[in-house]
Formats: C-alpha cells, structure tokens, sequence
C-alpha cells in the first residue's frame, strides 16, 4: 500500500534501482518474500485481475533484461503458480523455475532438536526427542522450534515423554501457530474453491490415513460442485493442497502431511 503514495511511479523507482545494480559488475541474487501475498493484494484491489497481470508482465519483462547479471528468488507461503493460475496469467511466471524446500530429515530434525536444547540449557533424551518427532511427524523446523518452546518454556530442569503430550496440547490450543493453514485458502483460491477445499481437507483429516480419490470427488459432489467440473476441479485443488503443504498422496489415499495440522483441522473444523 505504501508505494502507491509515491510521487513518481513504482515502476519508475524499480527501473532505476535495478538499472543501477546492473551497470556494476556484481552479480546479485534478490529475494522476495511472499510476493504472492502482492498478487493476490493488487487483484483484490482490481478483480479485472489487470493490475496484477500488468505487475506480473513488468516483473517477467525485469528478469528478460538482467541475464547472468541479476537472479531473483521468488518465496511465498502460498503459490504463485496457484495465484496466477487463478488470474489467468500463468504466462507471465512461466520462466520460473519451482524450488520446494522440503522437511527436515530425521537425522537433521534430531541434530536441530539437540541443539535447541543446549542453547536453553535443558537436556532431551533420545527417547524425548524420538517423541517430539513422532507427534510432529512432518519435521519442518517452525513446528520442532514451536514444541521445543513450548517444553522449556515452562521453566521445566526435566523433561519426559508425558511433558511431550501435553506440549502438543497446548500447540493445538493456540490458533496462531495453525491459523494462517486456514486463513491463506481464500487468497490462493478465492471464492467457492476456499470452501471447496476446505471440505476436501475436512475428508482428509477424519482418518490418519486419508482417504481415496473417489471419496474426495463425492466430497465435491455434496458441497455443490457439478459433474462436468468435478474432475478438473478436484485434480487442481489436490494439486494445490499436496504443493502448499497441507497434503501427501501415500498408497493411493491423500492425507494430512502434518499429524499436527490434522489434529488442528479435527478439533476446529470437524
């Protein structure tokens, strides 16, 4: 919102500013954080979808012009590719290439949770540590730092798997570590795919080991979605939904990737 008060032009400034790093020799790498957040903002603020595609065409033409000199690292904790799709500009990002950065492995999870524990001068035994990973189950670092606060924070010089249990609870009772699941639907799908997805996700979460395909399209079927549509539209919202984290296809069935997010999903939405 705050570059739309500029007195000259967004686009003006940008041009100058990268003109500038590319008459040096430096070669650069530029991050951007949750530039799909900015797609979706300029779309609500004209649902033509012409300002968004319009920022999206002066972004692809910015990458055509920096070769070797200049890289962009594009993140966000929904995709663009999702946001795009939707507005019918697939054709502005289409140079990109998709990065996904996956979990911890179980080593690296066990190395971080060890680690964390030294820094607050709190020792987890093996068997604590096997526990944390094992309710967490999906091993992404923002879970094992938000259940290794929750332990400690206590004020605990010891910790056992009982205290495990209930550090999950008290996870699950703050919406803050698991709201934004929920919120972000709405501005990587708009209205009626949020609601659709989120009774595919309603489905899922009802058995730790998912569900089938076809449960899913009946899914579809009872909030309303017509035959002629319900193929496209499941294989998109389940691509949409194993890309954005929220669920793995294993042995044919979709569930919750996150044990911890199913539970969330269970107790909120269930």
């Amino acid at each position: 919102a705050e570059i739309e008060h500029l007195a000259t032009s967004w686009q003006h400034e940008a041009e100058a500013a990268f003109t500038r790093l590319l008459e040096g020799k430096t070669k650069w790498v530029v991050m951007i954080d949750e530039l799909p957040n900015v797609v979706t903002a300029l779309a609500e603020l004209d649902p033509s979808g012409r300002r968004a595609r319009a920022f999206l065409a002066w972004f692809r033409a910015l990458r055509n012009r920096c070769g070797n000199k200049l890289h962009f690292v594009v993140c966000g904790s929904i995709g663009l590719d999702n946001v795009a799709r939707r507005l019918l500009c697939t054709d502005t990002i289409n140079d990109l290439c998709p990065w996904t950065i996956g979990a911890f492995s179980s080593e690296d999870a066990d190395a971080f949770l060890v680690a964390v524990s030294e820094a607050y001068g709190v020792a987890l035994s093996l068997e604590v540590r096997a526990a944390i990973a094992s309710e967490l189950e999906w091993l992404i670092p923002h879970h094992l730092q938000a259940m290794a606060n929750e332990l400690v924070g206590a004020g605990r010089t010891a910790i056992d798997v009982a205290h495990v249990a209930a550090a999950t609870e008290a996870m699950l009772a703050k919406r803050t570590y698991f709201s934004t699941w929920d919120e972000r639907l709405t501005p990587s799908l708009g209205a009626p795919h949020d609601g659709h997805a989120h009774a595919l996700l309603i489905a899922c979460a009802r058995d730790p080991q998912g569900v089938s395909r076809n449960t899913l399209a009946l899914t579809l079927t009872a909030a309303g979605v017509g035959e002629t549509e319900r193929a496209r539209a499941l294989t998109w919202l389940l691509d949409v939904l194993i890309h954005d984290g929220y669920l793995v296809l294993a042995a044919e069935r979709y569930r919750f990737r996150s044990a911890l997010l199913r539970r969330y999903w269970l107790r909120n939405f269930v």
